[in-house]
């Protein structure tokens, strides 16, 4: 039967549980300090400290690692099905790396698997309904990207308007970017989104495809113009550069 240090939440105390099997099923009420478990005092070892800051760590007093305590739960009722990938080093063989203790508990904590497990850990507390809180929040999310994808179109479509360069001599100092953090000042979404990391849809690829599909836009709305009138003009004309290369300019005049 493995046993656990455990700190409760609120007092700050500490006491060990042990998980029940099928011959035992009892619940020790020892308090002794989980640094006294490490002999050899020379060597890094597990901090009673770390308990305090990350509630959901538990101490395996047999194997001398650390687990949290709410993804090996989760994972027991096996409800962790939206993370794509489980941390097996806090949930099954458990972590003793103390050199790097604080940074691996931060990543853990951060970790989408963890997330998940602490939504539904509160939702089997409270009773709620887990899959609508992960469906609700989904939705919340597209809801959001939607207004920072409009904004980024909408902002590509001033500059083009206007005549106004879109890129500078960095991305920092182009007139895109410092229109979006001007527009950001009042939009909370849009300042989120613009503090993100990754997949922010403003690279080069996607300013240029945005442009392309507008343009387009422009093209098939002017033919159908064309289209519906009786009379029109063409007007064409060439001409090359300094590089000797042909430009051809395409003019039609119609009236609506």
């Amino acid at each position: 039967m493995d046993k656990f240090l455990l700190c409760t939440s609120g007092t700050g105390t500490r006491k060990y549980i042990s998980e029940p099997n099928k011959s035992t099923d009892n619940q020790p009420t020892t308090s002794k300090s989980v640094d006294s478990y490490n002999t050899n005092k020379s060597t890094r070892c597990f901090l009673s400290s770390w308990i305090k800051k990350f509630p959901w760590l538990i101490y395996n007093t047999e194997k001398k690692v650390a687990l949290c305590n709410v993804c090996k739960t989760m994972n027991e009722k096996n409800i962790l099905t939206f993370s794509s990938k489980i941390e097996n080093a806090f949930i099954e063989s458990g972590f003793k790396n103390w050199k790097k203790a604080i940074e691996r508990f931060r990543i853990h904590e951060m970790s989408a698997c963890h997330k998940e497990a602490v939504l539904k850990f509160a939702s089997i507390e409270t009773n709620v309904n887990v899959t609508a809180n992960i469906l609700s929040e989904k939705l919340r999310q597209m809801k959001e990207n939607r207004v920072c994808l409009l904004k980024i179109i909408s902002s590509l479509r001033y500059l083009g308007v206007q005549g106004i360069s879109i890129r500078g001599h960095t991305d920092e100092r182009s007139n895109f970017n410092n229109l979006l953090n001007l527009r950001s000042e009042d939009s909370v979404e849009l300042q989120k989104w613009m503090n993100r990391d990754s997949y922010k849809w403003m690279c080069h690829e996607v300013q240029n495809e945005i442009l392309n599909i507008m343009s387009h836009s422009i093209l098939r709305k002017l033919i159908q113009n064309i289209k519906n009138v009786i009379y029109f003009s063409i007007i064409a004309d060439e001409t090359s550069d300094v590089a000797t290369k042909e430009q051809f300019s395409f003019c039609i005049r119609y009236e609506n």
